[in-house]
């Protein structure tokens, strides 16, 4: 490979490089032309380095693919969690608070809760990991570009971009709810000076989506999550006007959902 290729996949594009070292996120508001030609020129870096370094290139695209898993499993952990909150309030409102009525843990929606925050808690500490390893690359530094920055609303770029794909795969993305508009949750995040700004926490559609039951009839649990008892998973169901759906009985199907995301990758990659 030239000295004049390899110059250009190492040099740092200096816009991207202030972000990434000054704030952890960065709104795109009004500008949106000159971060459009950020990430065309990282694109046309990527392709580039596919073409002359491909096993670089495979490093970074299996270190992405971990990433997104990973931050997909909190969606589905996030959605659960709202959907249990949802159901342990109606039950806290039949029953009064003196009753001494027994709940065995698999089937107490509190209980789930605390299992799934912790479930939570190690999804964020993988991310953080996943940050501090890295590989160094035009594709890796398009997934931060987008990551770190925000839409007027506070979604990032990485979100709007994976609205397509929701979409496709029958998420709120392609019906009038706006469910995947608002975030899953909000924390304090301090900024490069001495202030603090409240930031959403923005996904999309899994399995544990209440809307998307609500609209599909039925509710299978993720099965990357922790089984729940039918007895708690059928409440979830009934809360959210659907029935449940035990795992068994749908794997003989195969898995429709993966081929879908294996076709959107592909047309990805094509655009």
């Amino acid at each position: 490979m030239s000295t004049v290729v390899s110059d250009y996949f190492d040099r740092p594009c200096k816009k991207i490089t202030k972000v990434f070292h000054s704030s952890q996120f960065m709104k795109v508001g009004d500008d949106t032309a000159s971060y459009d030609r950020i990430k065309t020129r990282l694109r046309h870096k990527a392709s580039l380095q596919e073409r002359h370094m491909p096993d670089k290139i495979n490093i970074q695209k299996d270190w992405i693919r971990r990433h997104k898993e990973n931050e997909e499993l909190e969606f589905a952990l996030l959605q659960r969690i709202t959907c249990l909150e949802r159901v342990k309030r109606q039950k806290e409102e039949e029953q009064p608070a003196s009753s001494l009525i027994h709940t065995p843990g698999p089937s107490n929606p509190k209980r789930q809760v605390t299992l799934a925050e912790e479930h939570y808690f190690r999804c964020q500490r993988a991310s953080r990991a996943l940050d501090y390893d890295k590989p160094s690359g035009s594709l890796t530094d398009e997934f931060d570009f987008l990551r770190h920055h925000r839409n007027s609303d506070g979604q990032t770029l990485a979100w709007e971009e994976d609205r397509i794909a929701c979409a496709l795969l029958g998420g709120c993305c392609g019906r009038r709810c706006r469910c995947c508009e608002r975030p899953l949750r909000c924390y304090i995040m301090p900024d490069s000076g001495e202030g603090k700004e409240m930031v959403g926490f923005h996904g999309h559609c899994t399995a544990e989506c209440g809307c998307c039951m609500r609209h599909r009839g039925f509710y299978r649990p993720d099965s990357r999550l922790k089984a729940l008892d039918p007895e708690l998973a059928t409440k979830i169901a009934v809360f959210n006007k659907s029935h449940y759906v035990e795992e068994d009985s749908a794997e003989e199907a195969g898995d429709p959902v993966a081929d879908a995301l294996a076709v959107v990758d592909a047309l990805k990659r094509q655009a």
